[in-house]
């Protein structure tokens, strides 16, 4: 069995896994919208039957104005455990759709990362110290001449001096300054 048929292999076996996920988060992206679509239409219910509360009470207050007795009509509690309970399961569904999108996501990356190692001609051995990387991948050049900056010793002789009636004479010295010979990097 050649390399190329080991990384087809390989490869098939990714893009399934891969296509395997995507389905399953598409599954799971239906089932979250219908949820999303049950829970819109108990809230609809819920608003429409509201508006209907507020008119009465309306109507209400305006007969209670007048002498008499009125009956009030008393509506049922609103359904609270079926809200938290469909809210409860949107959640669930994203976040196994998050957990669905992070495995992609890591799968994508580890393949890229094998795709690269490859075109380097890489093996799956990691370097632990600057010898393995070196070996890997051969020492450094030397520098190249006129790299770094230096500074050069000027030794040139500073004229003497003696005065103007020539009774004191200064002898003439070395210089003790250094001349910088610029580079692309400094020592």
């Amino acid at each position: 069995m050649d390399l190329e048929s080991m990384r087809e292999g390989a490869l098939g076996q990714f893009i399934k896994q891969w296509n395997e996920l995507q389905e399953e988060k598409t599954r799971k992206l239906r089932e979250q919208k219908t949820l999303a679509s049950e829970l819109n239409k108990l809230v609809r219910t819920e608003q429409e039957h509201s508006r209907l509360v507020r008119k009465s009470l309306e109507a209400a207050i305006t007969i209670s104005k007048r002498p008499g007795f009125i009956e009030y009509t008393e509506f049922p509690p609103e359904n609270v455990t079926g809200y938290r309970h469909l809210i409860d399961r949107i959640e669930k569904v994203e976040s196994e759709i998050k957990m669905l999108e992070a495995q992609i996501k890591e799968m994508e990356a580890k393949k890229k990362r094998e795709e690269e190692n490859a075109a380097h001609g890489k093996t799956g051995m990691t370097l632990t110290s600057l010898a393995q990387w070196l070996e890997q991948n051969g020492s450094p050049r030397g520098t190249q001449q006129g790299m770094m900056s230096k500074f050069d010793p000027e030794r040139r002789l500073v004229g003497g001096a003696q005065s103007k009636d020539g009774t004191i004479r200064f002898p003439a010295t070395k210089s003790k300054s250094v001349t910088l010979v610029r580079g692309k990097l400094i020592r």
